[in-house]
């Protein structure tokens, strides 16, 4: 891109002796010699469209350029915001300085400023049932009444509890349909059943536990009196056995006169293992179960290799079996988590392999995946435990990598030298 420039440069000689050469306020400076006076108009139009198009790269403003790059940088560099940095502050002053110096042919361009809109004329309304169109009349012999354009009214008033929820108890409820539909779709329930909900909050998954299932009585644990108040208030149904009181304080050894027992419920995250360690000691009180959990804490429920497997897996698998369902997101509860959510379906195993001394074979386990990053050589050299009755192949190997009968084959092993126990 080239500017074309009317004067042309004197010869050298027409220059009056002792006279400085006048300023020209051109971005290279002084014009060179007759000779090279082309070159110093296209070296200069070439570097003021360079400018422009790295302002027009760092910018990211429209496809325009021309008088619009020139008054965005007039505009930055005049009226830059105190938030902006020095560094970009100075930028665009460069910007300015060495554009506003050099007159390109796509800056005396001029675009027509678009005409503010202007606001909509505020007519009368008459009232909306006396407002009739004539036209509509004539045409059908029938009134048209123009009325506004709003929600048709309810008969009935909507109630919405105006009850907090509390944080620390982890209170994010349901309010997808589908998602509670599918709970209650996945169990088996029957006149005799007895189903267990934890934590029912304003009773989204209890209205459909008591309409879907014919179940015998529904067991609620709401450790929040304020939601319980509510939903003895709002719910009539004679099924319904409420509990206000910590789950975790509970003898679930004194369910078990309920047999049989299913588990329905959407768990506050923060208890989802200390209560699943609790139902592993009671592994036959429920028959099945689907409960909504956090999305890593199922995959690691659920993990037999790999860096979410660790020795909670092993455990909890030990005694139920564990299938994953529909992933659900945070926009089916109010308020949204910050995660994501998974329904898991569980059940007792009705056959489990022997564990000689259970109880210090899951504390060997424990010291295992100490460092689950390490190999199980290391793990054990901080232990009083002696390797030498181990596989050295195994040893070479990160608890990750081992799986539960092999734990079993080396806790055997071990088992038979006193300083395993």
């Amino acid at each position: 891109m080239l500017t074309t420039y009317a004067a042309a440069a004197k010869p050298a000689d027409a220059v009056a002796p002792n006279m400085p050469a006048r300023p020209t306020g051109a971005l290279l400076g002084s014009p060179p010699a007759s000779s090279s006076f082309v070159l110093y108009v296209v070296a200069t139009d070439v570097l003021a469209s360079a400018l422009i198009v790295l302002h027009r790269f760092f910018t990211r403003s429209g496809t325009k350029l021309g008088m619009h790059s020139m008054n965005h940088i007039t505009r930055r560099s005049q009226n830059t915001p105190p938030r902006k940095s020095k560094n970009k502050r100075r930028f665009y002053l460069f910007l300015y300085e060495s554009v506003k110096c050099v007159t390109l042919p796509s800056m005396k361009k001029s675009y027509k400023k678009k005409k503010p809109s202007q606001p909509a004329k505020k007519t009368g309304r008459k009232n909306a049932l006396t407002n009739y169109d004539e036209k509509t009349r004539k045409k059908s012999g029938k009134f048209a009444l123009k009325l506004s354009k709003r929600k048709p009214r309810t008969t009935e008033k909507q109630y919405e509890p105006r009850i907090a929820k509390k944080k620390q108890y982890g209170q994010h409820f349901l309010t997808k349909q589908s998602v509670v539909d599918n709970m209650v779709q996945e169990v088996t329930i029957t006149q005799d059943t007895h189903v267990m909900e934890i934590g029912c909050g304003s009773g989204f998954l209890t209205r459909t536990i008591l309409n879907q299932s014919p179940c015998k009585a529904l067991h609620i644990y709401e450790i929040d009196t304020e939601w319980a108040d509510y939903i003895c208030k709002n719910i009539e149904d004679s099924r319904i056995q409420m509990n206000t009181i910590n789950v975790l304080d509970v003898d679930l050894s004194t369910l078990k006169k309920h047999s049989p027992l299913v588990l329905l419920a959407n768990l506050p995250y923060q208890i989802t293992f200390p209560l699943f360690y609790r139902f592993a000691e009671n592994s036959d009180l429920f028959t099945q179960g689907v409960v909504m959990i956090q999305e890593e804490v199922a995959q690691k429920i659920v993990a037999t290799r790999g860096r979410p497997y660790s020795a909670a897996s092993l455990y909890l698998q030990h005694y139920f079996s564990f299938k994953l369902l529909e992933k659900i997101g945070p926009e089916s509860f109010s308020p949204p988590p910050k995660v994501d959510s998974r329904l898991l379906y569980f059940e007792p195993k009705a056959v489990r392999p022997e564990i000689p001394n259970a109880e210090k074979f899951w504390k060997f386990l424990r010291l295992c995946f100490a460092s689950p990053r390490q190999t199980l050589r290391n793990n054990l050299a901080r232990t009083h435990i002696d390797v030498t009755k181990i596989d050295e192949k195994l040893l070479k190997l990160r608890a990750q990598q081992i799986s539960f009968e092999t734990f079993l084959h080396i806790w055997e092993q071990l088992r038979s030298e006193t300083q395993a126990v």
